[in-house]
């Protein structure tokens, strides 16, 4: 009955936070665009509806019409970018999170609650990870791993879980010494449940808000790698691929602003929606707030 009241008071103080709301709003209509773009942007080869169809032979981009109204670009539709790039955007940022937060988990947990030698040990490799920054990290390995998306989400994660792994090591540290945790280890109980049933989740709401403030950076991320030609191939339905093929038109923005506004506002608003809804997170489990 306490954790059913004290969820219901955290849904009261999610629902009536702006941020969240406009954040949630966001988040819902990409959502609905992704579960719906085959219908939105109906695909002419099913078979990979991801691969961006050619609509004319024209190289120079094409201003929007009533048949493509966010324009053509290497005679591709930019409207079909978009729209297949926002299941494109979940999926990156989906797979990448969960993904590298496990890994995270299991390495800060591990650390935290047996300390020692294998704490010294985990802490030196994810020291020896983090000396590099994460986009130069990806674009090195992405570079050694190939050009391809599924590649840039392996690169993404293999730099990505160290923040993970340090935070959740920090609370873990402090929790393991509750009575608790004593008590359990005193009865004997095997440390694995000890670890999933008891310490994680106490500890593991400042990693929630990470992840979702890092959902929007990883997009980001990917998308800059595209742009420079070590993502997605060419003609994928990628917001950065998208943008890889304005570079030439850049100074020529006011005859050709279409061909970077449409991917980049989609790309923006994406990224708002989950800083806006981890901002929200972070105000409702910040201890400091608990009581307003």
């Amino acid at each position: 009955m306490k954790k059913q009241n004290e969820f219901r008071r955290t849904l009261r103080k999610f629902y009536r936070n702006p941020t969240a709301l406009m954040g949630i709003m966001l988040l819902l209509f990409f959502v609905v665009i992704a579960i719906f773009t085959p219908f939105i942007a109906p695909p002419q080869d099913t078979s990979n509806p991801y691969n961006m169809p050619r609509v004319s032979w024209r190289p120079v981009p094409i201003q929007p019409t009533a048949d493509h109204p966010f324009g053509l670009i290497d005679g591709k539709d930019i409207f079909y970018g978009v729209v297949w790039g926002t299941r494109t955007a979940f999926r990156i940022g989906l797979i990448v999170s969960l993904v590298s937060t496990l890994i995270g988990l299991i390495v800060g947990s591990v650390a935290a609650y047996f300390g020692g030698w294998l704490d010294e040990v985990l802490m030196r490799i994810t020291d020896i990870f983090m000396s590099m920054p994460f986009l130069v990290g990806a674009m090195v390995m992405t570079v050694i791993l190939g050009k391809g998306l599924d590649n840039v989400m392996l690169a993404l994660i293999i730099f990505g879980w160290m923040q993970t792994a340090r935070l959740i090591r920090g609370n873990i540290l402090q929790a393991k010494e509750e009575q608790y945790v004593m008590a359990a280890k005193a009865l004997g109980i095997n440390h694995g449940y000890i670890i999933l049933k008891h310490l994680l989740p106490n500890t593991i709401f400042p990693v929630i808000v990470q992840v979702s403030m890092r959902m929007g950076s990883l997009v980001i991320t990917a998308a800059a790698l595209s742009f420079l030609g070590l993502g997605a191939e060419p003609g994928y339905a990628d917001w950065g691929t998208i943008l890889s093929y304005s570079r030439d038109y850049i100074t020529n923005i006011t005859d050709t602003w279409f061909t970077i506004v449409f991917p980049g506002v989609a790309m923006i608003l994406f990224v708002l929606a989950w800083n806006l809804v981890g901002d929200a997170l972070r105000d409702i489990f910040d201890p400091k707030m608990r009581s307003k």
